[in-house]
């Protein structure tokens, strides 16, 4: 959208929105046209970084700088300069505001394994989910993480997070890699 280069990245981007959709039950990102799209992306994730903005081809037809700012353009601005028609069902919406809030949705209560396992599923979800390629999981990173793992199954003395000796959930690759070092050393 953003007119960014990519590379497999893009593939974990792509099966985080396959997986959020399965957990979820409900398309993380819809919307009829790119705008649209991008919108709730920014609404759930944030805005894409400013490095991210100064590089992409079609930023500007999005963004607009405002005191040396990006900012996406309002609905209004963006369909008054496009050909495309504006859409009312915009905000016929998901529902899901935040990837942390999915966190605590469908609890089974008395059930501190499911708890645990959803924590992991949305950790693995927002590490697929980062706006920078860079900092997104990578395939060996997900292999690795907690929730393919069930590596917090092992943990029964703390049911509310990962032990000292276990990894925490990274995203970028330079911390999978720290994280890989640590268990290596472990085994």
């Amino acid at each position: 959208m953003l007119g960014l280069p990519f590379s497999e990245a893009i593939d974990i981007w792509s099966l985080g929105c396959v997986m959020a959709n399965l957990v979820l039950c409900v398309a993380l990102f819809p919307g009829n046209s790119e705008y649209e799209a991008l919108r709730v992306i920014t609404d759930l994730l944030g805005p894409p970084p400013a490095h991210l903005l100064k590089i992409g081809k079609n930023t500007r037809v999005f963004y607009k700088k405002v005191d040396n700012q990006w900012q996406l353009k309002t609905p209004e601005e963006y369909y008054q300069l496009s050909r495309e028609s504006e859409r009312s069902d915009y905000w016929s919406y998901t529902g899901v505001f935040s990837l942390d809030e999915a966190k605590a949705m469908r609890l089974e209560k008395n059930n501190p394994r499911e708890a645990e396992e959803r924590r992991e599923c949305i950790e693995l979800l927002k590490a697929m989910l980062q706006w920078d390629e860079k900092d997104r999981i990578t395939p060996g990173g997900i292999l690795k993480h907690p929730f393919i793992t069930k590596s917090y199954l092992n943990n029964t003395s703390n049911l509310s997070g990962p032990s000292r000796n276990e990894p925490q959930a990274t995203t970028s690759r330079s911390q999978m890699e720290a994280a890989t070092e640590t268990v290596d050393k472990l085994v």
